[in-house]
């Protein structure tokens, strides 16, 4: 099988969680929800119009975290408006709203692993991003945050079902952990866990939910995972390296 690979980055990110309420709080990678939209601007495809096509039992979508990341928080004024004419008029005052941003160290990178066995869309999808051509501009996760993209290749995928311990470069659904070798992790790892929209209904509400295991460092994570889990190995070239990694898609 073949997965089309590329880098995602930026100065700063914003990727809202779906549970905060007034304040704006981020999660520190981007969930499966806004790689599809990357994707669908890419393509050109309109709001609201890709949520079938790009669901997750179409379409394949990873990330791996690159480099560390840092989180700082800046308070925004809102301007309280009902109607246009607000707009032209303050007196209705404004409402301060805590805003979390995601900083890189020198930059916010991840790395997205993408497949789909829809091969027009495949193909579509790799000339658009090694041609570096978008219909639409893409952001990381926010319009004030722009965002590049910087092709790396197409790997080739393969399952791995061996229940050996493995190297997990990509976010694990929790329920698919069976054992964290804990000796055997980095020192300074540090592990989050975040729930995830995965697949979004055609009003924009989260069809299914779920909670992911990452470093958020960048760094794998070594582990057992259970019997159910599809676990992918994939190979490619990195700046003419041979690289090989074990993956989980969302």
């Amino acid at each position: 099988m073949r997965v089309i690979i590329f880098d995602l980055k930026g100065p700063m990110a914003h990727f809202r969680k779906i549970y905060t309420n007034s304040s704006s709080l981020s999660y520190s990678i981007p969930p499966r929800t806004t790689l599809a939209g990357i994707i669908a601007a890419v393509l050109g495809w309109e709001r609201d119009s890709y949520y079938e096509k790009m669901h997750s039992e179409m379409v394949g979508l990873a990330v791996r975290k690159i480099n560390p990341t840092r989180k700082i928080m800046q308070t925004l004024n809102y301007i309280k408006a009902t109607s246009p004419s607000h707009l032209a008029n303050f007196s209705e005052g404004h409402s301060q709203i805590p805003f979390e941003i995601i900083c890189g160290e020198p930059e916010v990178r991840y790395r997205v692993y993408f497949r789909t066995e829809d091969e027009e869309v495949y193909e579509k999808t790799k000339n658009a991003l090694k041609s570096g051509r978008s219909v639409f501009p893409i952001y990381l996760g926010a319009a004030p945050f722009s965002g590049v993209w910087e092709w790396i290749g197409e790997g080739e995928l393969e399952k791995d079902v061996s229940q050996e311990v493995k190297d997990i470069f990509t976010p694990i659904d929790v329920n698919l952990i069976a054992k964290i070798v804990w000796q055997e992790m980095q020192k300074d790892s540090m592990l989050v866990k975040d729930r995830m929209p995965v697949d979004f209904t055609q009003e924009r509400y989260p069809l299914n939910t779920k909670s992911y295991l990452y470093d958020d460092k960048g760094g794998s994570i070594k582990l057992k995972l259970k019997e159910e889990a599809l676990c992918f190995k994939v190979s490619y070239k990195d700046k003419e390296q041979e690289t090989c990694e074990h993956i989980l898609f969302y």
